[in-house]
């Protein structure tokens, strides 16, 4: 009897070894017929273009996850306490999109989201969803009927604000501080509205409204004179001309930050105005933190800017054709620079090309230490070694197309803060231009991406990157995005040892560079399927 027993075990233990082989062999091959099918796919489509699995965004997770939790929108009914602060369009439309699954349950059961806790609406680029305008007009029904505590709208993008929004919400918004109608059809009556209701307004977005005029510019002028406490205003591309910016500068008291074309120019012709006073011996300093010229021929007029604005932190100079090293210089009477960002237009004359040992050398040594975002473009003689000596909180670096670098034999400091560095040697439309000398030297290179903090690296049409200076430098653990275009030197070697060390690596773009092939991208498609990785690939080639 016992060894009848024995030999019974003995055959259950033998069926059950090979019940686990077949079925580990089982999942091993449908894991192996898993990749074979992506890489097969990937074969077939075109070598130009291979499309990679999208990786999904923090916000979008966490309503997936309420999605699948609420069996149903009555889910809110039961849980009193508040669970949404901010309504976005993409909330909106799941919420939408659940509703059609249940006939039984109609669009008042979206006033249970929209409580007296929400303080933020977040409507913009709402374009994505399906029948959005009738969204908008359900939602902002129930608005009007709860009437929450709103501190900050974003209308951007939106083409059509319904009437309801002014005529009945806006004047229950008193205490509204932000609000955004970018690229919408607001005009200058829905601004005299706005100014009229929401008196703690803070900052207001009318960039690309093109109904704006000096009109309403000049009674939200009135208006702040009166107690109207606005910080930050943007008139980019508005008709506003400079007759509109004049009043909004000298009659806004606490205005900070004023983004307009030319607001540099602007500011200049107002302190020769004031110069040319001889009864005025001290012009006013304005609280501006922000200096912009934008697409202007030639910019003449910076010292009288920072002579009104001496505690500036933002200096933006985008476009203009002409400037000479002396204007630039006078950036070193502000009593702190945070961010200087100088890009010339392309079509300069070779005698007024800036010189960066003309026009940074005296920024440097005074704004160095506080510096933290720096961008250069068409520039001559570059010099990364000062930059890295002088800045040492800087965290973003950004060269574009830059005439020529200034390298010596010493190698360049690594600069720790960096955290995001962005290089194009050349203009994307001209492929026939010597990049021998525009090229960042490869010890820069090498030293500028070695920071431990690097979060974000985009270069395009590098040709000293490699493969030894990519692996060698430290580009480790905090790296999330990598973008590369036009770098013919970086092989799959490399990308696969960086998608290795760096463990928040989530998006991984390589554009154009030569010796990249769709099959290997394959191969790194497979192993992201195969291994759950949470990386967003993207890729093409020349063709």
């Amino acid at each position: 009897m016992p060894a009848l027993t024995g030999f019974i075990f003995f055959i259950f233990i033998q069926c059950v070894v090979v019940v686990r082989g077949v079925s580990h062999r089982w999942c091993r091959d449908s894991t192996r017929r898993k990749i074979v099918k992506n890489v097969t796919l990937m074969h077939y489509l075109p070598e130009s273009r291979v499309v990679m699995p999208k990786r999904r965004s923090p916000s979008t997770l966490v309503l997936t996850c309420l999605k699948e939790i609420c069996s149903s929108i009555d889910w809110f009914a039961s849980h009193h306490r508040q669970q949404f602060v901010c309504l976005t369009s993409d909330l909106v439309s799941r919420i939408f999109n659940r509703l059609k699954t249940r006939p039984d349950l109609t669009v008042e059961h979206f006033q249970l989201v929209v409580t007296d806790h929400v303080n933020c609406i977040d409507l913009s680029n709402p374009y994505q969803h399906d029948k959005w305008d009738s969204y908008i007009d359900s939602v902002l029904d129930i608005i009007c009927v709860r009437k929450p505590n709103l501190i900050r709208i974003n209308f951007s993008n939106v083409l059509r604000i319904p009437d309801i929004f002014w005529s009945h919400i806006i004047q229950s918004l008193t205490s509204l501080q932000i609000i955004s109608l970018r690229s919408t059809n607001c005009s200058d009556q829905q601004v005299f509205t706005i100014v009229k209701h929401c008196r703690n307004l803070r900052e207001l977005d009318l960039s690309l409204c093109e109904r704006v005029t000096n009109w309403s510019i000049s009674y939200l002028s009135e208006e702040a004179e009166e107690g109207l406490k606005l910080q930050h205003l943007d008139l980019m591309q508005t008709q506003v001309d400079e007759r509109g910016i004049r009043s909004a500068l000298q009659r806004c008291p606490g205005l900070r930050s004023l983004k307009w074309r030319n607001t540099i120019n602007v500011l200049g012709q107002i302190y020769r105005d004031l110069s040319g006073n001889r009864s005025l011996t001290t012009p006013p300093s304005f609280s501006l933190h922000q200096l912009i010229s934008d697409h202007s021929y030639r910019l003449c007029s910076l010292p009288g800017a920072v002579q009104l604005c001496r505690h500036a932190v933002q200096v933006i100079i985008d476009g203009p054709s002409l400037l000479l090293a002396k204007e630039l210089q006078s950036l070193e009477h502000l009593v702190c620079l945070r961010e200087l960002q100088v890009l010339l237009a392309s079509n300069n004359s070779s005698e007024f090309q800036l010189n960066f040992r003309e026009g940074f050398d005296l920024i440097l040594l005074k704004h160095g230490p506080t510096l933290e975002h720096l961008s250069l473009g068409r520039i001559h003689n570059v010099n990364l070694q000062q930059i890295a000596r002088y800045c040492r909180q800087l965290t973003s670096l950004s060269l574009e197309s830059n005439h020529s670098y200034d390298h010596t034999e010493t190698s360049t400091e690594t600069i720790q803060c960096l955290s995001k560095f962005h290089v194009i040697i050349r203009d994307r439309e001209r492929v026939d231009v010597d990049d021998s000398v525009r090229d960042v030297p490869g010890s820069c290179l090498s030293a500028l991406i070695s920071s431990k903090n690097m979060k974000q690296i985009k270069i395009r049409a590098c040709q000293t990157l490699d493969d030894d200076i990519l692996v060698n430098a430290l580009v480790g653990p905090n790296l999330e995005t990598l973008e590369l275009e036009s770098c013919s030197n970086i092989s799959m070697k490399s990308l696969w040892l960086v998608t290795e060390r760096s463990e928040r690596l989530s998006n991984l773009k390589v554009y154009r560079c030569q010796l990249v092939n769709y099959r290997e991208i394959a191969e790194l498609y497979a192993v992201i399927n195969e291994q759950h990785c949470d990386l967003d690939v993207d890729y093409y080639s020349d063709d």
